[in-house]
């Protein structure tokens, strides 16, 4: 990531790496307390468009200020047609997704 951010123009020492949690819980304390570390109150969150409504929430409650920056929203562009109202794989694999969020959501409160 610091390779992609550098390359971007990013300049070095405005980048800092939070590479150890694995949760967005363990994310959002562990960046908050770097950032605190050097004296930074506010962030900018960049994170999926369907998790950035949690992330937000926990890295604000780690009491950080969050500009969101949301990246890779879903679009369907398809037909209208009967066939798009048939489960399928790709559907359930949606569906799952979108509930570990709700129930992301709900834990966090």
């Amino acid at each position: 990531m610091r390779g992609f951010l550098l390359d971007l123009g990013v300049p070095d020492r405005a980048i800092r790496l939070e590479g150890l949690s694995t949760k967005t819980v363990s994310n959002a304390s562990a960046t908050a307390a770097l950032l605190q570390a050097d004296g930074i109150e506010a962030c900018m969150l960049v994170t999926s468009a369907l998790h950035m409504s949690r992330a937000r929430a926990r890295f604000e409650r780690a009491g950080l200020r969050v500009v969101p920056a949301p990246t890779d929203f879903e679009v369907i562009e398809m037909p209208m047609n009967l066939l798009r109202y048939v489960p399928d794989a790709a559907a359930l694999r949606d569906s799952g997704r979108a509930f570990k969020e709700l129930l992301g959501r709900w834990v966090g409160r």
